[in-house]
């Protein structure tokens, strides 16, 4: 039987259960990040200059890895959410990329194109808070090139990656990026406040 990726593109449940994937993974990095973050600030102290060069890129490999799985994660879970809105609001329509990409994600033909998690949220959730808006700015950063390449795509995104690259993972991005779910998830499907959401934390935070 032929498989029709088209079709499978544009259902959202595939966006969200690939989305908890990417989550539950980026869990796994998390451990490794804590343990690197640990070593290098011990290196910093008492470390002669080679171990601190090897803590530093261990540190930064985990870190860089953590912040584009997440990042991942979250650009899937918007761009099925934002379906799910357009076709609730529009059942008559039948979905193409093309629609989805103009009409639902209303992608801009900037540097981001098709990872711009800003725009895509504002088809969900117009008028974002500040801290959503820089918290998804933070990761858009690490899936479009600071998670995949050491060089940035413009002087501008350089600068701003090396600004922020010691706060790139920050200890209260759990709770905030736990309320933007629960938050947008909710906006897009819960009916009864108490019925359970998509099973997209596991047992463990990350």
């Amino acid at each position: 039987m032929e498989i029709n990726w088209t079709h499978d593109l544009l259902l959202p449940g595939y966006w969200l259960e690939y989305a908890k994937t990417l989550q539950w993974s980026s869990k796994s990095l998390l451990t490794g990040l804590l343990e690197a973050q640990k070593q290098f600030h011990s290196t910093m102290r008492n470390g002669s200059e080679e171990e601190m060069d090897r803590s530093r890129l261990s540190y930064l490999g985990h870190l860089n890895s953590f912040m584009l799985i997440r990042g991942l994660a979250i650009e899937n879970f918007l761009k099925g959410l934002s379906i799910q809105k357009y076709l609730d609001n529009n059942p008559e329509v039948e979905l193409t990329f093309d629609i989805v990409k103009k009409r639902v994600w209303r992608i801009k033909q900037n540097e981001y194109s098709l990872h711009d998690t800003l725009q895509i949220v504002e088809t969900i959730s117009p008028n974002i808070p500040d801290d959503w808006r820089e918290f998804f700015e933070r990761h858009r950063e690490y899936v479009y090139w600071a998670g995949k390449y050491h060089i940035a795509k413009n002087l501008v995104m350089r600068d701003k990656a090396y600004a922020e690259e010691k706060q790139a993972a920050r200890a209260k991005d759990y709770h905030l990026w736990k309320h933007i779910f629960e938050t947008l998830y909710k906006e897009v499907y819960w009916e009864d406040p108490a019925e359970k959401p998509l099973d997209f934390w596991g047992l463990v935070p990350a």
